[in-house]
């Protein structure tokens, strides 16, 4: 069983500001995080039990005032991602 976490960024209330939000997104998509790592959305990542791209993702949450929620599961080995990086 291969160990995954879906990390999910939460955009503010549209009655909060959103300036936060645009830097967020610009540095996540900047962050060097694993090959294996996966972007399902602009604030959706797919990503290996490796706590380096978790925390990466988290500090930057954290620095915008972003709040973020994970889900953790397994899966089968033969499972496949839906689209590979390029």
């Amino acid at each position: 069983m291969k160990r995954l976490v879906l990390f999910h960024a939460i955009q503010p209330a549209r009655h909060e500001p959103q300036r936060d939000w645009a830097n967020f997104l610009r540095e996540a998509a900047l962050l060097n995080l694993p090959e294996d790592a996966e972007q399902l959305a602009p604030n959706v990542w797919l990503l290996t039990d490796d706590k380096r791209a978790y925390l990466g993702l988290s500090r930057t949450c954290h620095a915008h005032a972003i709040a973020s929620r994970i889900l953790p599961f397994s899966s089968a080995n033969d499972w496949q991602p839906l689209s590979t990086r390029p």
